[in-house]
């Protein structure tokens, strides 16, 4: 209901770029607390220079990353952020999704799901996981839903869940160019 009150701009999908690392750090403060918190599994008080170049210097094979933008030219800004990173040897990847918090619960996490399994199966990863936080039951539903499983209930506060990926039909691999409307 709050969605039709309240429209918010559609956003469009579009690779990461190295060139993208002061839009991301403007994403990430502009994140609460609370999902900068889930997002990274403990406090993070801003977006430094090398936490900026790490989150968008991708090689497009086993680091792969997605940015949901909003607006164009000057005034465009990010609103969602999604990624795989793999380990070669094991043909494992690990995820991370998050979504402006204006823009949570709209389906924007789903289509950056949508993309990363695509992609990942693309570039030949065999097991998809995330370690999500044990009290996030949003993020728990999210991805029981998208089929990945607990398999692995830890002492501490983090959870993996995790999917085979040898099921998900293999998308054509993104490319840098490659933009697409949500």
């Amino acid at each position: 209901m709050d969605a039709l009150l309240h429209p918010l701009p559609t956003p469009v999908l579009r690779p990461a770029r190295a060139s993208d690392g002061e839009a991301v750090g403007a994403f990430l403060d502009g994140l609460s607390f609370h999902s900068r918190y889930l997002r990274f599994h403990g406090t993070v008080s801003g977006a430094s220079p090398a936490l900026r170049k790490l989150l968008c210097d991708v090689d497009g094979a086993g680091h792969q990353a997605w940015l949901a933008w909003v607006g164009e030219g000057a005034a465009a800004h990010v609103v969602g952020e999604a990624r795989f990173v793999m380990s070669p040897p094991q043909r494992e990847a690990e995820l991370a999704i998050v979504v402006a918090d204006a823009y949570q619960g709209r389906g924007l996490a789903q289509a950056l799901m949508q993309q990363l399994l695509g992609a990942a199966t693309s570039a030949g990863v065999g097991e998809l996981y995330g370690e999500v936080m044990d009290g996030n039951q949003r993020m728990q539903a999210f991805m029981r839903r998208h089929r990945f499983d607990t398999v692995r209930r830890g002492r501490g506060e983090v959870i993996r869940m995790s999917r085979d990926l040898r099921d998900v039909p293999a998308s054509r691999p993104a490319r840098q160019d490659d933009c697409a409307v949500f």
